[in-house]
């Protein structure tokens, strides 16, 4: 059985990868950016933007290892935040 396709996690503990070490072997990459402390769909914009720059950590990532494929989670907004409308 080879192996030919491996799911890197940019999460802590891996959130500094080396790319060229990566790049030395004949695979191809998905990126799954960090679900931990991340919420793209949050509406305080701070945390909001704070989450999507992460994101884009792994899209830069998935760029400079050839991968098209990036996992990305929408986060959650509480149910009370109907409330507000």
């Amino acid at each position: 059985m080879d192996i030919d396709y491996v799911e890197i996690l940019q999460e802590y503990p891996n959130s500094n990868i080396d790319v060229d070490l990566l790049n030395s072997f004949n695979f191809h990459y998905t990126i799954h950016s960090p679900i931990i402390d991340l919420n793209i769909a949050s509406l305080n914009k701070s945390i909001q933007m704070a989450s999507i720059n992460e994101v884009g950590k792994s899209i830069d990532l998935a760029n400079s290892l050839d991968s098209n494929i990036v996992v990305v989670h929408p986060g959650s907004v509480p149910f009370f935040s109907t409330w507000l409308y």
